[in-house]
């Protein structure tokens, strides 16, 4: 077998055992934060009584990817 064969035949096989190499996991960074958007006020409530109340809540979620090289899982 010739040089230029064998090294052909050597990345093949490199190639070959990490593409069938176990992946690592994938992992993600995610934050969070919540804010009220509008006060609250249940106003005057007895103390055995219920009251509907209504208020707007801002979620906000920011992902920071972690890639890896090869398959998640």
């Amino acid at each position: 077998m010739s040089l230029p064969a064998l090294c052909r035949l050597v990345f093949a096989l490199a190639i070959a055992t990490l593409w069938l190499a176990p992946g690592q996991d994938a992992r993600a960074d995610t934050t969070c934060s919540v804010t009220l958007g509008t006060p609250l006020a249940f106003g005057n409530v007895a103390a055995n009584g219920t009251t509907d109340a209504v208020a707007t809540l801002n979620v906000f979620c920011a992902t920071a990817a972690l890639s890896v090289l090869g398959y998640a899982r």
